[in-house]
């Protein structure tokens, strides 16, 4: 279960990178309001990977010898 929070772990910052650089995209290349949605994902993405990260953090200290 460790390495499956892992894997959404490391989603959640794929999507937290995607969105930055789509947010700069239509920044730079449309209208800045066109950018707004893309910067309300960044800190919703950093929040849900923070909560993963501190879930499977906790799930591996209740459980050290079956972290999987």
């Amino acid at each position: 279960m460790a390495r499956f929070y892992h894997i959404l772990e490391i989603l959640w910052l794929l999507i937290t990178f995607a969105s930055i650089v789509v947010a700069l995209t239509f920044y730079i290349g449309y209208r800045p309001a066109d950018s707004y949605i893309f910067w309300c994902l960044v800190p919703i993405s950093l929040l849900m990977y923070y909560i993963r990260r501190r879930s499977r953090l906790r799930l591996i200290k209740n459980n050290p010898k079956n972290p999987s």
